[in-house]
């Protein structure tokens, strides 16, 4: 049984229409395409299934690797602070006990957690460079 949330994101994200009611996201409401431009930049999607991965990559490693390029590159390591801040995103999300778990191995919702917390710390390092 769906939720609404397909719609929601085509109504809040797309040129279609609102017909009744109103949008608010974050507090803002959503009217014009500027807003919606705005909106779009405020949201990640994770997907229900992602299928299984194909390389032995650590949880902590995956999560890790979604601060490339916005906080260290190609010939630099990831800092002190960057593998502090995974660290916390894995607790929080409750996976700090799946640290060095192979990802191919996680359940679904575990898989979700993890892309979720991937998805938001790109989302917010993007924000930060602005």
């Amino acid at each position: 049984m769906g939720q609404g949330r397909r719609r929601f994101f085509v109504r809040s994200c797309s040129s279609l229409p609102v017909q009744t009611g109103f949008i608010r996201i974050l507090g803002r409401e959503i009217h014009s395409q500027k807003d919606k431009r705005w909106a779009r930049s405020q949201m990640g999607y994770v997907p229900q299934n992602q299928g299984k991965g194909q390389f032995p990559i650590s949880v902590f490693e995956a999560v890790l690797l979604g601060r490339w390029v916005t906080s260290f590159a190609y010939m630099h390591r990831p800092t002190q602070e960057d593998k502090n801040l995974t660290l916390s995103m894995l607790e929080t999300v409750g996976l700090a006990g799946q640290l060095h778990s192979d990802c191919r191995y996680l359940s679904g919702g575990q898989k979700q957690r993890l892309n979720t917390i991937k998805e938001a710390d790109m989302k917010q390092n993007v924000s930060e460079k602005k």
